[in-house]
Parts: structure tokens; sequence; C-alpha cells
């Protein structure tokens, strides 16, 4: 019996050391040159699969074990100019729900210092990012959507700008101009508690943003329902120039 006991306290023992020791040397492993090297190819390899036009990470981040950020994201456009760029673009995923409740639950994404650049040749014709939609629309219309169920629980905005042009029509010289938009200090904090394929609901708690007509939305918050059978909407708004 003692030593049944003494094996039993040895395995014990082993497995605690594993238990520290294999993700402490999975994280390592996670941060060398090389191996970090790898992750940016092969997402870079993955996404410009995924959105048809080319890619570029700086490098990758990886904290035990949920949770992943891309430094340095630059997405082409369709004249091959950068698109959007983003300084940091990160998510966490809560593992125990993946794992024991089969439901996506990301704890947190966030989108640092973002500069998107949208323009079009002339009004009605595609947009620099038109690749990216028709990447992410669905290729066969004659079968139902995929099904989907997950929720994020906050997602940050911070520091961010929006431009749109229409590069044919030239610029007002005062006022909001429809074809020259550009906005800039994007923040928000935003809360999906819930999205399905037909059932979304979105908690707004702050979206401020100024642009360069001189309007300046400094806080809107707002709950929004939206399904098959119905649309709610409670906002509030506070605007200044």
């Amino acid at each position: 019996m003692k030593r049944f006991y003494k094996i039993l306290r040895s395995i014990i023992v082993t497995l605690i050391v594993l238990a520290l020791v294999v993700p402490a040397a999975l994280y390592v492993a996670l941060s060398l040159p090389p191996v970090q090297r790898w992750l940016c190819h092969k997402a870079e390899v993955e996404l410009t699969s995924l959105l048809t036009v080319d890619v570029d990470i700086e490098y990758v981040q990886i904290s035990p074990f949920n949770r992943v950020t891309l430094h340095g994201v630059g997405i082409d456009g369709s004249d091959g100019k950068k698109a959007i760029e983003v300084q940091r673009l990160g998510a966490g995923l809560n593992l125990w729900n993946y794992l024991f409740h089969d439901r996506i639950v990301m704890d947190y994404a966030e989108i640092i210092g973002m500069q998107a650049d949208i323009h079009r040749d002339s009004i009605g014709s595609p947009l620099n990012i038109q690749p990216i939609i028709d990447a992410l629309k669905p290729k066969d219309k004659s079968k139902p959507p995929t099904k989907f169920d997950f929720r994020i629980n906050t997602v940050v905005i911070r520091t961010s700008k929006v431009s749109y042009n229409v590069l044919s029509e030239p610029a007002k010289e005062s006022g909001f101009d429809m074809n020259h938009i550009e906005i800039s200090g994007l923040r928000a904090d935003v809360q999906l508690p819930q999205i399905k394929n037909d059932d979304f609901i979105i908690d707004l708690r702050r979206l401020a943003f100024n642009e360069q007509c001189g309007l300046a939305l400094t806080n809107l918050s707002g709950q929004f329902h939206i399904s098959n059978q119905m649309l709610e909407i409670d906002v509030t708004a506070n605007f200044g120039y």
C-alpha cells in the first residue's frame, strides 16, 4: 500500500508539473521570432485568400491561450493601395463556452488606430473595397445562410479615422460634403450580446467622432434589436459644432 501511494503521489506531481510546464513552454514557443514570422505568414495567407486582396501583418501576439492580437494590419483595395490600416486588432475568446457549451463568446474585441480610406472614381463606380465586400457575400444564393449564434461582450474602437471620397467630384468650400466625408477621432464602446442569422442585439454605450465640416458627435448611445419580425431602436445623441 505504501508503494501504491508513492506511485500515486509521483503521478500527481508529474501531472501538476505538466500542467504548469506545457502551457509555459507553448507560450515561450509562440514568442520565438521564427514562430512569430510563421504565424504572421499564415495569417496573411489565410486573410488574403478570404478577402481576395493583399493583407500584411507586422506581427502576431498570442497571450495564453485565449487572446490573439494582430499588430500593423494593412489591407489593400482594388487599386493596390492600402484601403484599411489598423495599428492593433485584437480579440479574446472565452474557451469555456466554446468547449463546453458549443457557443462562441468573445470576451472582447478591439480596433485601435484604424485608418480607412474608402473611395470611388466617380458616382456609381465601384468602391475601392468592393472586392472585400464581394468576398464576404454568400457565394451560393440558392443555399440558406450558415447558422451562427455568438456574442461579443465588449467591442472597443479608439483613435480611428474613416474617409470617403468620390474622386471625380470637386470638394465644397464649406459645409457638409456628401462626396468628401472625413471622420476623425472615432471612438466607440459596443456590446453585442446576441448575434444570430435573423436576430441581432446591439448595445451602443458611446460613440463619438468629428467630421471635417465642423460637426462633432460627442456621445451617441442606444440599443438596437433587429429581427425578421421587428426593429426596435432607442437612441440618445449629443451633437455640437
